[in-house]
């Protein structure tokens, strides 16, 4: 794996120290919404939860852990039967991402953070909430392909840091999500089936 290395950016000529590095998996256009969810992502534009860097005590740690603390106190009797996704996965992470980033500053909307209007361009990184650096799609998600690319360039771009290569291979064979994927993915319909094998814990919502 690439290192990220000690990083440190500028905006609006003011040096900014960045304490939290997080990356795209997903890049889309929130219309037509079945770009996205068809591909099984929750947002348009979403993060990795596999790979991020946070200094102590950040923010957006204690706002995450604060939710999964709340959710597992609450789901504590079906706990067992939750799928981990379900609750530290790559949405729940969004999720809190755009509470603070948005909350932190009123004018800023997440959906910008896609580069995909660059037509061809390199992705740009951005800093939003003052000190969370975001890399663009090739960051944490290379090599992605001509399929399903959402403007990922390859393995050796500058811009590619880390490469996730398990494809959920630790995950058990499971019919009933292999058939949601593909009446998702080829029929655009069974938007609402879970990517996960089934359990009682609510949706995300």
């Amino acid at each position: 794996m690439a290192r990220v290395g000690s990083i440190s950016a500028r905006r609006s000529a003011t040096e900014k120290t960045v304490n939290a590095i997080f990356g795209l998996e997903s890049d889309n256009l929130p219309e037509p919404d079945d770009t996205y969810w068809r591909m099984g992502y929750t947002f348009p534009v979403q993060v990795t939860n596999w790979a991020l860097a946070m200094s102590p005590h950040h923010p957006i740690a204690a706002l995450f852990t604060s939710g999964l603390t709340s959710r597992v106190q609450a789901d504590m009797n079906i706990l067992p039967g939750i799928d981990p996704l379900n609750i530290t996965g790559p949405p729940v992470l969004t999720d809190k991402l755009i509470e603070y980033t948005e909350r932190a500053e009123p004018k800023f909307s997440w959906q910008s953070l896609s580069n995909l209007p660059s037509k061809g361009l390199p992705g740009r990184s951005k800093i939003v909430a003052g000190d969370i650096l975001i890399l663009p799609i090739t960051g944490f998600s290379p090599g992605r392909g001509f399929f399903h690319n959402m403007g990922s360039k390859s393995t050796k771009d500058p811009s590619a840091r880390l490469q996730h290569l398990a494809a959920g291979s630790w995950r058990t064979p499971n019919l009933a999500v292999t058939y949601g994927k593909l009446c998702r993915t080829v029929f655009g319909r069974c938007r609402g089936w879970s990517t996960v094998p089934k359990t009682h814990s609510p949706p995300l919502g």
